[in-house]
């Protein structure tokens, strides 16, 4: 619901997130460190930092609904921080950074660091899960899939300790310890991995798409997040492209209406403007109600609405890659399908780096 927020000049309606955030974070302390006493428990082996926090499925005002576990792993954590990653690097807004984003990342960069284990010279997530992909066993029941290092959580923890470290470095905070520890991993989480059949793999041991869990068409595409929201998959990472693309066809273009505008998102990053609008006309002539909220689960439900605006600005302009200096790269009409060619214009949207495009 917040994608459109920094790209559509909303930042100010973020800043309920934040409060809303600021007010749960504190108790899912306990919550984090149960969850590093069953999976890893020497990530224990010296106390957490006071800004460390963990996240599972959901929260309420003050209280935690779930902690990391279940259907997904502590890479949801990062699915938040990405947001605050956004904040700064969309509004160049140095109090956000200080007083937000910085005790934000650096609380869930200690959780994630903690939170993975030595493996095969990889840093893999000790308890990882692919939301909400599902195992069907030969007598009918099913579970949640559990295993080692799967994209969703490996994508997210190296966007969101990559960040934080960025951020120290621009906060002359490179000495601090959670730093330290992320920066020794950074490069050696593998998130991406490519199978036989040119997919992205949703699990690391997997071999050919779909080969022995879960559903084909499953609504979610956890293992592209990487590509949307995330930013580690783009055009300097051609074979990653490519394998996304071939995971998103294999995948579908028919499922929930939230689920159809993450798609939506990820042709966009991809250069694939006529994908993009495949799906959107999917949205409204199979998911969008007479009232023109989208449609899920047969409810009325709005997450489609406000990403789908997100998925217009990525396919209009995007910034989320970088020159060798470290400076973002704005690429306009980077997705324009052929139906938008002849005419159009936009005003007001923002990319990073701190400028308003029309």
């Amino acid at each position: 619901n917040y994608w459109p927020a920094f790209s559509c000049n909303l930042a100010d309606c973020f800043q309920a997130y934040a409060a809303f955030n600021a007010a749960f974070r504190p108790t899912t302390r306990a919550a984090g460190e149960n969850f590093l006493r069953h999976v890893n428990p020497r990530g224990l082996d010296t106390p957490p930092c006071e800004d460390f926090w963990s996240i599972g499925t959901a929260s309420w005002p003050y209280e935690l609904a779930g902690s990391p576990g279940g259907h997904s792993g502590p890479g949801t954590g990062g699915f938040t921080t990405a947001l605050y990653t956004d904040w700064y690097d969309f509004t160049q807004d140095r109090d956000a950074l200080e007083k937000h984003c910085w005790p934000v990342l650096r609380g869930m960069s200690d959780m994630l660091s903690r939170s993975v284990v030595w493996t095969n010279g990889c840093w893999l997530s000790a308890f990882s899960a692919s939301p909400e992909q599902w195992v069907k066993r030969p007598d009918g029941t099913g579970g949640y899939y559990h295993t080692v290092g799967c994209a969703f959580d490996q994508e997210m923890i190296q966007a969101n300790n990559a960040a934080f470290v960025r951020f120290a470095e621009l906060l002359g905070r490179e000495d601090d310890p959670v730093v330290r520890r992320c920066r020794e991993q950074l490069g050696k989480y593998a998130p991406v991995q490519v199978g036989a059949d040119g997919q992205i793999k949703e699990f690391r041991e997997e071999t050919h798409y779909n080969d022995f869990c879960g559903e084909r068409h499953h609504r979610h595409i956890s293992h592209l997040v990487g590509l949307y929201p995330g930013a580690i998959i783009n055009r300097t990472t051609p074979a990653w492209c490519k394998a996304a693309s071939t995971t998103l066809d294999l995948r579908g273009d028919h499922t929930e209406a939230w689920a159809l505008v993450h798609r939506m998102c990820c042709r966009a990053r991809l250069g694939e403007g006529d994908r993009a609008t495949i799906l959107f006309g999917n949205l409204m002539r199979e998911k969008t109600a007479d009232t023109l909220w989208s449609i899920a689960h047969g409810v009325h439900i709005i997450d489609a609405n406000y990403a789908g605006t997100a998925a217009f600005t990525e396919m209009l302009v995007q910034s989320h890659e970088c020159d060798a200096q470290g400076n973002f790269i704005v690429d306009l009409l980077p997705a324009l399908p052929t139906a938008w060619k002849n005419a159009g214009s936009f005003k007001g949207l923002c990319v990073r780096g701190g400028w308003m495009i029309d």
